[in-house]
């Protein structure tokens, strides 16, 4: 071994000593391949982590809820439709509709849409107080709420959706300043996550959408980037990306082409995100997570925070041949009440119908803890016309090998908000109306 150590890199030594303690507790039929990958434009290398499409145990484990937050029974509707509060009712409990949903310890924070506050709630979802309200002044929100969290201090931050404001306060709710990103980020259009290293220092994923649909929609190309952001409290900044992987560009120009009718004379068409919400996560080491999962096979790319270069990519096989999209027709009333956000939406100009193209996984929160990353998604099957939507959770060890796959029975439409220190998913949703959920999980391979 010290002759060999002479002579072999060590980033490829290291990726041999994690094949060995890999392997000792993997089946010897399991197929995963490790790859060390020069990158000849930056200069380094990454590991490239290739998982047969069913992972090493199989799919076992089990997600049951434990807690609700949310009281249904408190509203009502009056004769012309409206919502009101019944006699009685706690609107301590009542949400107008859930933004976002941070916690720390044993602390569950809850952003509300209209209140434009910030509700705490303890472990068993009893309340404890609100901060911030709807206003101009200082701590006091002024649109629409995008995006809340904590860090391991308490500090809570909070970012605004349409002026770019990041309100930042101390673990005693007390205000303490106010950032104005866009001023500060040079280009920046929307934030869609937000993580700390501490209260001077953050990590933004800064994104740029496809615009909404009017009632002629352009031909489109999302041709701007998403970029992550390292901003201090002092206004310096550096952005890295884009997100994806490498020959991520080549992969999505295949699906464009797959999805393209040949004549392009009748259709007008929209090409949409790769990343969906709650989809970044710094972990313990202060390395990004985030999963790609629209661009088959779906991958988890692990990033330095410090220098943005990629460190380890973690493929997934697919589970079937065939087509990439699970294609569905539609009018163009239904396209906002799509079960997944659609890869590639393609417009019929001549009879105003639509056509929505899925990639069968959707990416909707990846998280990590000491010993595993886990990666929740959306998976879309068709039965002749019919849609059905289920919801997974992949367990990942650290160095990659896909562990099991974990079946979760939800809601469509709940948003991923994270995992307790107590190893509980925190999930939210707003229909049929607005509720926090915790699911304690169980079965997790060592």
């Amino acid at each position: 071994m010290e002759k060999i150590g002479k002579y072999i890199f060590g980033t490829v030594l290291s990726t041999a000593l994690l094949i060995m303690t890999s392997s000792c507790s993997r089946k010897p039929d399991y197929d995963l391949t490790r790859e060390v990958v020069q990158d000849d434009e930056t200069g380094t290398s990454y590991e490239v982590v290739r998982n047969p499409a069913e992972p090493l145990h199989g799919e076992k484990g089990s997600a049951a809820k434990v807690l609700e937050i949310g009281d249904p029974a408190g509203l009502a509707t009056d004769a012309d439709g409206n919502y009101i509060f019944t006699e009685g009712a706690d609107k301590n409990y009542i949400f107008a509709g859930i933004r976002d949903v941070s916690f720390k310890g044993d602390t569950i924070y809850v952003a509300d849409e209209f209140e434009m506050n910030i509700r705490v709630f303890d472990a068993h979802g009893a309340y404890q107080t609100a901060f911030s309200r709807k206003g101009q002044g200082p701590g006091e929100i002024s649109s629409w709420i995008d995006h809340i969290h904590v860090d391991d201090d308490g500090f809570v931050y909070v970012c605004e959706r349409r002026n770019y404001s990041l309100h930042i306060f101390n673990n005693d709710h007390e205000f303490l300043r106010r950032h104005n990103l866009r001023s500060l980020v040079e280009g920046l259009t929307e934030i869609s996550d937000i993580a700390s290293f501490d209260p001077e220092n953050f990590l933004l994923h800064s994104s740029f959408r496809w615009p909404f649909l009017g009632p002629a929609p352009m031909a489109h190309d999302n041709e701007n980037e998403d970029l992550f952001v390292r901003l201090n409290k002092d206004g310096e900044w550096f952005s890295f990306g884009p997100i994806g992987y490498p020959g991520f560009e080549k992969d999505i120009e295949s699906l464009k082409r797959e999805a393209s009718p040949s004549d392009f004379t009748d259709y007008n068409l929209h090409f949409s995100i790769i990343l969906s919400f709650k989809n970044m996560f710094l972990d313990q080491r202060n390395e990004v997570l985030y999963s790609c999962t629209k661009a088959f096979p779906s991958r988890v790319v692990v990033r330095s925070s410090d220098d943005g270069r990629i460190l380890r990519i973690i493929e997934k096989g697919m589970a079937e041949n065939g087509p990439s999209f699970i294609t569905q027709e539609v009018n163009r009333e239904e396209v906002s009440h799509a079960p997944m956000n659609a890869l590639y939406i393609r417009f019929n100009k001549t009879d105003n119908s639509v056509t929505l193209f899925y990639i069968r996984e959707e990416g909707i929160g990846i998280f990590a803890d000491n010993a595993n990353i886990f990666n929740v998604y959306r998976r879309l099957s068709k039965d002749e016309d019919s849609l059905r939507v289920q919801h997974f959770m992949d367990v990942f060890d650290l160095s990659g090998t896909y562990k099991q796959r974990i079946p979760l029975n939800m809601e469509i439409g709940s948003k991923f908000a994270g995992m307790d220190d107590e190893g509980n998913l925190v999930v939210f949703r707003n229909l049929p109306w607005p509720v926090v959920e915790k699911y304690q999980l169980g079965g997790i391979e060592k």
